[in-house]
């Protein structure tokens, strides 16, 4: 049996890899960009009371003042019939996530815009997220990931922290799901290379 420390793990590794191919590129020469992440973020990743559809999602907020944003990640896929059922990513409302010290909401109905992209199954998204004190990490520093011609350089600090959620994903109600909340307050530049 795979330890939930094990499975955690994983989801991070998964979350961070989704984000970082979520993240632009740049087309000219040598081009460099510079992002500054300020803020909290949720993840929630499991199946529906069903068993058949595995979800995740994702809502994190990053910027600075006026110029804070939230962005959302999201998909469904039905292990039974194997079909995915939605999926959607882009900015959304900054009051669509509520997160205190310990406890995080997520209220969202997304369709598609010049800032979403949404497909599949409608509804809402609506979930609570409850810091369970089963685990935590804070972490800082700096990090580098570089891949044909992308260099990805963070510094900063890292916080994350196991949760319990529960509500229902464009009406799939949550059932066996796992959860964090976390913050991170980093600056990355991303720079790629021309020719690789």
């Amino acid at each position: 049996m795979v330890s939930t420390f094990t499975r955690d793990a994983a989801a991070r590794v998964i979350g961070l890899s989704l984000s970082v191919l979520a993240l632009p590129t740049l087309a000219s020469a040598d081009a460099a960009a510079k992002f500054t992440t300020n803020g909290a973020y949720v993840e929630v990743w499991g199946t529906d009371a069903s068993g058949c559809v595995r979800l995740f999602v994702h809502a994190g907020r990053g910027g600075r003042g006026v110029a804070a944003e939230t962005t959302m990640h999201y998909w469904l896929y039905n292990e039974c019939t194997n079909t995915y059922l939605a999926y959607g990513s882009g900015r959304i409302a900054n009051d669509a996530l509520h997160v205190t010290n310990k406890q995080a909401t997520l209220v969202f109905s997304p369709s598609p815009s010049a800032t979403f992209y949404a497909e599949g199954a409608t509804g809402t998204i609506a979930l609570t997220i409850e810091a369970n004190g089963v685990y935590s990490t804070t972490s800082s520093g700096h990090s580098r990931v570089e891949y044909a011609g992308h260099v990805t350089k963070s510094h900063g600090t890292w916080s994350y922290e196991s949760a319990v959620a529960s509500g229902s994903i464009l009406g799939f109600v949550t059932g066996n799901v796992f959860a964090s909340l976390g913050e991170s307050r980093n600056k990355t530049i991303e720079i790629e290379r021309a020719g690789k």
